[in-house]
């Protein structure tokens, strides 16, 4: 699945691939009037051939929605933002801390997006962290997915040539886990009863 996301003050697009990890493939940054904004959304979701079109779901992000789903724009997703921006970059921390989101090594935006990321929250600007931030929210997110997110993810992955395993697959726990002790009290037991 690939996602467009876009907020104000600026009229940002971040584009991500998606399965773990995660890309950030592309930025688009500009000041919009409105009906230049609408037809930016356009024009950037078709030439990412995005399936979804993550739209901040605030202000002038609210009748962006309501006009493209009017006009039958599909893949439009309304998000509604929790908590302050700060908050909301804190809790995808953890997967670009674990390595699961990747930036190109060269491209035109990258130093200036860099540059935001790097002294948030106290620059001057915060769009794209914000944008970043809610564009991995509605990657990672269940209570923005859903069923349709995984039914996504499922026809990208077949597309793609994965497909899922034939049968019940054995999944190898970290040593000393919950899971990995019981299963290895189960063997031990299995062993005892056997012999």
């Amino acid at each position: 699945m690939h996602g467009v996301g876009w907020s104000p003050p600026y009229r940002r697009r971040v584009r991500v691939g998606l399965t773990p990890p995660v890309f950030l493939l592309d930025v688009f940054r500009k000041r919009l009037i409105y009906p230049d904004l609408k037809k930016a959304v356009i024009e950037q979701a078709a030439l990412h051939s995005a399936t979804a079109i993550i739209i901040e779901d605030h202000n002038s992000g609210t009748p962006l929605i309501q006009d493209l789903q009017r006009e039958g724009v599909p893949k439009i997703r309304a998000y509604k933002p929790q908590g302050d921006k700060k908050t909301r970059m804190e809790g995808q921390t953890g997967p670009i801390a674990a390595g699961h989101v990747y930036i190109p090594h060269e491209a035109h935006w990258l130093a200036e997006y860099l540059h935001e990321l790097a002294v948030f929250p106290n620059g001057r600007h915060d769009d794209q962290v914000d944008s970043t931030s809610q564009a991995l929210d509605s990657l990672t997110n269940v209570r923005i997915k859903g069923y349709a997110y995984l039914e996504m993810a499922r026809r990208a992955n077949i597309a793609s040539g994965r497909r899922p395993p034939d049968g019940p697959q054995k999944i190898d726990w970290a040593i000393g886990c919950v899971e990995w002790q019981a299963e290895q009290d189960a063997l031990a037991a299995a062993k005892a009863a056997s012999g």
